[in-house]
């Protein structure tokens, strides 16, 4: 429960301090995408976005996270990986998100 707790706390912050928004719209899907980059090797510094940067460190904590934990956050509710990598498959058009709301 503890490592849960943590993702969705590590979710929340980055939305908090870049959008100053608990929990920005599609926040589950633009982190997922960065998620994926790092561990396909994309992602290799600090992303900026919004009124701050989304820190490398959070997102191998997240990676690293939802391995340990076999579940995502989507809203409010942690659903099983298997389920969302299914759901985020299917919202490819999301997955982008963070290109939109760079500035």
């Amino acid at each position: 429960m503890k490592n849960l707790n943590r993702q969705r706390e590590i979710m929340e912050e980055i939305s908090q301090r870049c959008y100053c928004a608990v929990w920005l719209e599609d926040l589950e899907y633009i982190l997922w995408n960065q998620v994926i980059n790092f561990k396909n090797n994309k992602v290799k510094k600090d992303i900026p976005w919004g009124q701050s940067e989304i820190k490398l460190e959070e997102i191998k904590q997240l990676h690293t996270l939802s391995n340990k934990t076999q579940l995502w956050w989507d809203g409010q509710i942690a659903i099983p990986l298997e389920t969302w990598k299914k759901e985020a498959d299917g919202n490819k058009k999301l997955l982008s998100g963070i290109e939109k709301r760079k500035n």
